[in-house]
């Protein structure tokens, strides 16, 4: 993620009741929690193209060659993450699709506890068992040469693996919101106390959408973030936002 992306109209979008948010929102809003950590991160988060290109990668082995520009991209993204000096992360969290791309899942790495946990708001299947498993297996051959990930996952590799049970979400649209709740959560003992109704949840998607807005983060000030309510959300919906910036006033 590059400094100046922006988070479009139709990313935007999927933040309303009974959208499925969609992998831009996601990682757009994770970039933004962690820069709000000052000023040495401890929760470390990585964006959905971890998944996705450690799969391509290894399961195309025969296109490797193709996936050296991709994967040399998305280094120069992770570097964003990544302190110079990763001594203080104490969590690294990343975010995964099951096998079919339609539901979110959230895999936890406690560096200082040394576990690896899975979160799913759906609850764990044999799948998106193998998935967290594999990732875990594979990243260290990915990153071997990573100055910070390589020795993180070497070690996340050897940790045990839990598989939580968690409160089940009521519907099959808000499994992205659960795993950002999972992620903003203050300690590991929260986790099984997040459960919303459908109605709820449309709140708190409007929640996010507004820290997204009113984030130091965004560079373009059309309004005093001070006076913005969850109520004035809606007209600032018309808006897109990069990283939180306003970049289309067509948004209906």
């Amino acid at each position: 993620m590059a400094k100046n992306d922006i988070l479009d109209v139709a990313n935007a979008r999927t933040v309303f009741p009974g959208k499925w948010l969609s992998d831009w929102f996601i990682d757009i809003y994770v970039y933004d929690l962690h820069l709000r950590q000052e000023p040495m991160p401890k929760k470390l988060y990585l964006p959905l193209s971890f998944q996705s290109i450690i799969i391509e990668y290894f399961t195309h082995a025969q296109k490797a060659g193709e996936m050296t520009n991709v994967i040399k991209f998305h280094s120069r993204w992770i570097e964003d993450f990544i302190p110079i000096d990763s001594s203080d992360v104490e969590q690294v969290y990343v975010s995964l699709h099951d096998a079919e791309g339609k539901h979110w899942f959230l895999l936890v790495v406690d560096v200082v506890e040394g576990h690896n946990y899975v979160l799913d708001s759906l609850g764990v299947n044999e799948v998106r068992k193998n998935i967290a498993k594999y990732l875990l297996s594979k990243a260290p051959l990915m990153y071997g040469s990573h100055a910070h990930l390589g020795r993180l996952f070497e070690d996340a590799a050897k940790f045990p693996i839990s598989f939580l049970e968690l409160p089940k979400q009521p519907n099959s649209d808000d499994c992205g919101m659960y795993i950002l709740k999972y992620i903003e959560a203050d300690k590991k003992s929260d986790w099984s106390k997040i459960i919303f109704t459908t109605q709820q949840m449309g709140v708190e998607r409007l929640k996010i959408l507004a820290k997204l807005v009113t984030s130091n983060h965004n560079e373009v000030d059309l309004f005093n973030p001070r006076e913005l309510t969850i109520q004035d959300a809606k007209v600032e919906e018309r808006n897109g936002v990069k990283r939180a910036k306003v970049a289309d006033d067509s948004f209906q």
